[in-house]
């Protein structure tokens, strides 16, 4: 496990967690499998997971009708307190 990577993980679950997605919801957003985002979701890959799994977050937060820049603003303000 690569910490570098596990941060990312763990940055993308926040934000799919903010946003109400599953991991079902980026797999189809996306061309990963479940497995291989629980698996990046866990730091066990690379950024090329890390890339599919924003943008489909982004497309998710805009079929849902919510904004994805002000969720990272909320991200902002939580890690710079």
């Amino acid at each position: 496990m690569d910490h570098f990577y596990e941060n990312q993980g763990m940055l993308t679950t926040w934000i799919r967690n903010e946003l109400g997605a599953t991991v079902k919801d980026v797999s189809r957003l996306s061309s990963l499998t479940v497995k291989e985002i629980e698996d990046f979701e866990q730091g066990y890959t690379s950024n090329n997971e890390y890339d599919k799994c924003l943008r489909a977050l982004i497309e998710y937060a805009g079929e849902t009708d919510q904004s994805f820049t002000e969720l990272m603003y909320r991200l902002y303000d939580v890690k710079s307190r």
